[in-house]
């Protein structure tokens, strides 16, 4: 589905977050309850509204649908689309936020959800840091590493401990070993999570820094 926009071609997962191209490629519907089959139906044909450019349909679809269906995230994820593609951050900000409460693991919720975050940033930069926890979030239930998905914990720490050597101010490097040594009971995450929380200070005062050094690679 096409945004209208050049395509992007970076490896960079999290600089894709802001990318508006992304609001149209990972609408995703997130978990449907049984019997949803004109849910489907109703989120197949606002899919369609968003790219054409029919925002208030699409909106008065969804406010519809959630006075009926108010525990759906892949209504407030939509929702959160329009909302952006409107400009209106701070509800695009809270519908993106409702959809991940509803359903942690929903993908497309969390890298929608960096996208107020980003275009905010130049008047906030504390909103860069909340598109850095978005991001985090994110990799907590899927991991940057492979060898962490696979939880195979030995390999992870001997790969990761010999990137964080090369690159110590490395964005991914930091957050997949805060993970590894979260999910292994490894008595240096305190000191891990202290020293992600210093380079996230880093990275929020230095924009430029930022998307030069995340390179989370995409699935």
């Amino acid at each position: 589905m096409s945004s209208g926009l050049p395509p992007n071609h970076s490896n960079d997962r999290c600089h894709r977050l802001g990318r508006a191209l992304l609001i149209f490629i990972l609408c995703g519907v997130g978990r449907l309850s049984s019997g949803s089959a004109s849910r489907d139906v109703l989120l197949a044909q606002i899919q369609d509204l968003i790219p054409q450019g029919d925002l208030t349909t699409a909106s008065t679809r969804l406010s519809s649908a959630l006075k009926q269906v108010p525990r759906e995230p892949g209504f407030y994820n939509f929702l959160g689309v329009v909302e952006a593609r409107q400009a209106n951050f701070t509800a695009a900000e809270s519908s993106f936020k409702k959809a991940v409460e509803l359903q942690p693991q929903f993908t497309s919720a969390w890298l929608n959800l960096g996208l107020p975050y980003q275009q905010a940033s130049f008047r906030d930069p504390g909103n860069v840091r909340k598109a850095l926890d978005a991001c985090l979030a994110l990799l907590k239930f899927q991991p940057d590493n492979v060898h962490i998905r696979m939880q195979k914990y030995a390999d992870a720490r001997a790969e990761l401990e010999r990137a964080h050597e090369i690159g110590p101010a490395n964005f991914r490097v930091n957050a997949n070993l805060l993970i590894l040594y979260q999910r292994t009971k490894d008595p240096r995450a305190e000191a891990q999570q202290a020293r992600f929380e210093q380079i996230k200070q880093k990275l929020s005062e230095n924009e430029q820094l930022l998307w030069r050094t995340i390179g989370v690679r995409p699935y």
